[in-house]
């Protein structure tokens, strides 16, 4: 990751949106598009320069959170036009040199998230915010199960269960999570990641999901409208994200790239093993804690992806 090379891209990205901030007229769609596409650049040259270090606690929630949809939606279209572009055109290497600053800006714009949502209150006063109901106490460690065949069959059978109950409004509903991953260990729990057409209109999917033995059980509107329902006997976790959200393209991205990466897997593995056998409050303790080493494999994952 050059730094150096991606603030100059950002610095050349904002200046062609200054340009075409002056060719719509102030208050028109365009005019207000622009304006929070150069403050998304701003916060993201910002965040570079200082490698999300002191800067962040000078920047509040709201500021950052204004920026995160505008960095989202030019991720987005920028690798849109990336498939259409010819290997080796020199539009493609500006889109790739995007990016990667772009990737690089995210990343440290969701660390810088984390830190101004901590500023404001602990951790787990967060969680305790956005769970319905109690949490379930963990105390002690974690169990993990070598990889099972019958994982990929567990999904299978759920997945057509959702389908017949939601119809159109599930989207796309994906295996997640360590079960997904052949060869690698894991809780014997099934995570499923459903994308539906707005993840806030939980009238579309939470009262059928209901009545299958699902229950909402955390909601998050400002992490990428995040849902949470545990399905029967606690024994599945359905996260819930609308469709083309960033945070379900890293899982899927960190999931195939560990299918594929048997030194990450094993990596992943490791790490996994050496945590379990620790004592944790809360099972978010034992995940929290697993974070470096995911943004260690993520950070491989996305330069491969953009090479």
């Amino acid at each position: 990751m050059n730094t150096e090379n991606n603030l100059q891209t950002l610095a050349d990205m904002h200046s062609r949106s200054k340009a075409a901030q002056a060719k719509f007229a102030p208050g028109t769609a365009q005019y207000t598009l622009q304006v929070n596409r150069l403050h998304a650049l701003e916060v993201a040259k910002a965040l570079i320069e200082k490698d999300g270090g002191t800067f962040v606690s000078d920047l509040s929630r709201e500021e950052l959170e204004r920026a995160q949809a505008p960095l989202a939606s030019l991720i987005s279209k920028s690798e849109k036009s990336l498939t259409k572009l010819k290997d080796g055109s020199w539009q493609q290497k500006m889109l790739i040199d995007n990016l990667e600053a772009l990737h690089q800006a995210y990343k440290l714009l969701d660390l810088a998230l984390a830190e101004a949502t901590a500023r404001e209150m602990t951790w787990d006063e967060y969680v305790d915010s956005v769970t319905i109901g109690e949490r379930d106490p963990l105390e002690g460690d974690v169990f993990l199960a070598d990889y099972s065949p019958d994982w990929p069959l567990w999904f299978a059978s759920e997945k057509e269960k959702i389908e017949k109950a939601l119809g159109d409004k599930a989207l796309q509903i994906h295996h997640v999570g360590s079960t997904s991953v052949p060869n690698l260990v894991a809780k014997p729990l099934l995570d499923l990641l459903l994308l539906v057409p707005d993840a806030a209109k939980e009238e579309d999917y939470v009262v059928p999901l209901e009545a299958l033995g699902y229950t909402l059980r955390i909601r998050e509107p400002d992490w990428y409208g995040h849902r949470l329902l545990k399905g029967p006997e606690n024994k599945i976790n359905l996260h819930v994200f609308t469709e083309g959200c960033e945070e379900a393209k890293r899982m899927l991205l960190f999931r195939d790239w560990l299918r594929e990466h048997p030194e990450d897997r094993e990596l992943y593995a490791k790490t996994k093993q050496e945590l379990a056998k620790k004592s944790w409050t809360h099972i978010q303790h034992y995940a929290d804690a697993k974070s470096e080493v995911v943004a260690e494999i993520m950070a491989r994952a996305t330069k491969e992806k953009l090479s």
